[in-house]
């Protein structure tokens, strides 16, 4: 028997991606955005649903995948977060995405996986959200009959090169036990665990992106046109060539130097700053090819990161192949579930269904696609299959799509 996973708001497939490398199969998913389903089906070897989740009733959903209710191991979502993230203007509580998550408690209720992963900003425990949202979802997960745990966790600390604090909810049924949740394999490098060989050290800017080819902004690597760096206008460029190397902030530019829309204003001061190479990177968000848009400036090198470098510093093996204009390619990355942050979660998963089910089945390891016909004789064909069997290994894939 092969454990089974349903990806609901799937994006790109960074979430699937965690689960395929931990041995479970795919059997459905869903999401709005043409061009990460694109990407999805490349990368995971099944084709989503293209659909508006609140359009898709489960029974609907369930048919075109062909499963029925209780056969699915695990229920895997990751709602919009927009509404709930400290990064937005005002309060977000009346973003019409936030009801969504509604939308998959009743995926919830058809399906009646064994375990449900939820993922989203730390934001969604404030009181306001907590008392509107999350708390009714927790208790209809409850009223469910599942046990719920959740807790907020650092994708740096299971091997991500990104710091990025996401709340992880799993709820368990009742045959199968608490919550598993995983441990933490890395840690500050300065820390005694670290010193002690019981964890490894955290993933830096360096360990990701430091072997990529050297670029100026504007210029694309030829042999990875995913690796391209955005173009900036003069007055941009000429202020981020001030910025010291390795860490710099704008703030550390000299005042008379500063460009005129800071002079009024003193938030978001990662704007126009560098990473340093030898820490994690700070949250890939989808503005991650802007240096106004966060700390996103090359550690030396006077350009916003890449594309390639925003994939790879949010945990995505290299040579991954992602769809869509430049906006979108950084929309799904940015949106993404880091694959190791996810990888660790599914693999407390598979170890608790390996324990409770091995007696009567036995589960083993599968990265195969799933569906009615195999993904290599899919209109997709053989080349995406290698690619996507490539990426699972964590190997390195054929160079990346250009973007249109």
């Amino acid at each position: 028997m092969t454990a089974t996973v349903v990806d609901l708001f799937c994006g790109a497939g960074g979430s699937a991606l965690g689960f395929l490398r931990a041995g479970f199969r795919v059997v459905g998913a869903v999401d709005r955005d043409p061009d990460a389903c694109r990407t999805y089906a490349d990368l995971i070897g099944i084709e989503p649903v293209c659909a508006d989740l609140a359009d898709l009733p489960p029974r609907e959903a369930a048919a075109l995948w062909g499963i029925a209710p209780g056969e699915v191991d695990v229920l895997l979502g990751c709602p919009p977060c927009q509404g709930f993230t400290r990064f937005r203007n005002g309060d977000g509580i009346d973003d019409p995405r936030n009801r969504l998550i509604f939308v998959f408690v009743d995926y919830v209720r058809y399906l009646r996986p064994r375990f449900v992963v939820f993922e989203n900003v730390p934001g969604l425990l404030r009181p306001n959200f907590r008392e509107a949202f999350y708390g009714p979802f927790r208790d209809a997960l409850v009223g469910s009959g599942y046990r719920v745990g959740e807790r907020v966790v650092d994708a740096a600390d299971y091997g991500a090169p990104q710091h990025r604090r996401r709340l992880i909810v799993v709820a368990a049924s009742a045959d199968a036990g608490p919550p598993p949740f995983p441990k933490p394999t890395h840690g500050d490098p300065r820390s005694i665990e670290v010193w002690a060989g019981r964890l490894a050290p955290w993933r830096t800017v360096r360990d990701a992106v430091g072997h990529l080819p050297p670029l100026r902004a504007g210029e694309a690597d030829p042999h990875d046109p995913l690796h391209r760096a955005p173009r900036m206008g003069k007055r941009v460029a000429r202020f981020l060539a001030l910025v010291p190397k390795d860490g710099g902030s704008r703030t550390d530019v000299p005042e008379a130097e500063w460009l005129p829309c800071h002079r009024w204003h003193d938030g978001h001061r990662d704007a126009y700053g560098r990473l340093r190479w030898d820490r994690p990177a700070g949250v890939i968000t989808s503005g991650c090819c802007n240096v106004s848009k966060g700390r996103f400036a090359h550690p030396e090198q006077d350009r916003a990161i890449t594309p390639r470098e925003a994939a790879l510093l949010q945990g995505f093996p290299p040579g991954v192949r992602f769809y869509g204009s430049l906006a979108s390619i950084c929309r799904q990355i940015g949106n993404a579930v880091p694959p190791p942050l996810a990888e660790a979660v599914a693999r407390a998963i598979m170890d608790r269904l390996r324990r409770s089910k091995a007696p009567e089945a036995g589960i083993r390891d599968s990265g195969a696609p799933a569906g009615d016909r195999p993904f290599s004789e899919s209109r997709a064909g053989r080349a995406s299959e290698d690619r996507r069997r490539e990426a699972v290994a964590g190997a390195t894939a054929p160079s990346a799509r250009p973007i249109p």
